[in-house]
């Protein structure tokens, strides 16, 4: 048997020993569970109204909520939600289903007002209750004592609204054009792959796109990492680069290109396949990258990141499995922005 000793980050689940939190059952975690599992409920049937397969369509949007929290965990904890709750250090799957409504009842809101409204214009909308909503959570979990925030957060926060930094005006909408653009890159259908093959004519668009979604994301996560060695006029937002943002364009590219070696594009593409392959193949090239960048200190963790590392590593070069985790999860995300963002922005 596995000795759960050695990976804390998932034995909590299976001992509650090895939690390193408080994580005790309160009246007010009790509370927002059954909010949460009233939230569901009714978010299936709102989708059951419209759909065949809510229950797809909930579990994709979980997907897309899960990939985010395990990146952005480090930036807060989370406790008293009962150890049944977590599932990896303290990622609850209670604040998971919490997301999943607060998406889904944004959606529904927006869809019933403006039914036919141009999707861009929608999706702009979709924005508005998930910051609100988001806002109001936020500050009952704090109330609750069930949220608090990592120190390299509150470091770098502006000031207070109300119990949250204030810096959630613009975490929430960009959480939300993230997670929901996965979502409807993957509920919508197409007739056509909605990641074209490597070519001259698409560079532009595809740059201006990618270049879009990975300062979105450096935005979510830039508490969590230092990046220092770029020219100082680059930075626009703490230690957020324009160059490294470009650079990151060019490594997405050069993982397109070596991915468009394997595909074919035509009437009888297969969307899933063209996903995986430049899935690998771009994951591939920023691991080579990263490797050279942590190697060379151009890209530090802060103590909140590290500290979650289980100590488990790649063989011969030592990377952290977390860091290979996160480069996969991390082109899943970008290439699922990018992937949603041609099809509404160029679809004929």
């Amino acid at each position: 048997m596995v000795n759960l000793m050695y990976f804390p980050n998932i034995g909590c689940i299976f001992n509650s020993s090895l939690c390193n939190f408080d994580y005790r059952l309160t009246p007010g975690g009790l509370m927002i569970t059954i909010l949460a599992l009233l939230g569901i409920t009714i978010s299936y049937l709102l989708l059951k109204q419209k759909y065949k397969d809510p229950g797809k369509k909930l579990l994709i949007m979980g997907m897309g909520v899960l990939l985010f929290e395990l990146f952005t965990a480090p930036m807060w904890n989370t406790s008293h939600l009962g150890f049944f709750s977590y599932f990896y250090n303290d990622l609850s799957i209670t604040l998971t289903i919490g997301w999943i409504v607060i998406f889904q009842l944004s959606i529904h809101l927006i869809e019933s007002f403006f039914p036919k409204s141009p999707a861009i214009n929608k999706f702009i909308l979709y924005l508005i209750p998930v910051t609100v909503f988001t806002i109001m959570a936020e500050n009952m979990l704090v109330a609750l004592g069930i949220r608090s925030y990592a120190p390299e957060v509150l470091a770098i926060s502006a000031g207070g609204l109300g119990m949250v930094p204030i810096e959630v005006l613009y975490y929430a909408p960009t959480f939300g054009i993230l997670v929901l653009s996965f979502y409807f890159a993957w509920t919508q259908t197409v007739k056509n792959s909605l990641i074209t093959a490597f070519n001259k004519a698409n560079l532009f668009s595809t740059a201006l796109i990618l270049a879009v979604g990975i300062t979105l994301y450096e935005l979510l996560i830039e508490p969590l990492v230092r990046t220092p060695g770029y020219p100082s006029w680059s930075y626009f937002y703490h230690d957020i680069s324009f160059v490294r943002v470009g650079v990151w364009v060019l490594m997405i590219f050069a993982g397109m290109w070596l991915g468009s070696k394997f595909v074919k594009n035509g009437p009888k593409q297969n969307i899933s396949n063209h996903f995986g392959v430049y899935l690998l193949s771009s994951s591939l090239v920023f691991y080579i990258v990263e490797v050279v960048l942590l190697a060379s200190k151009g890209r530090i963790y802060t103590e909140s990141v590290t500290s979650n590392f289980t100590g488990v590593t790649v063989p011969i070069l030592g990377t952290p499995v977390e860091v290979v985790l996160a480069i996969v999860l991390y082109q899943v995300l970008i290439i699922s922005f990018l992937k949603y963002w041609r099809s509404v922005l160029f679809a004929k």
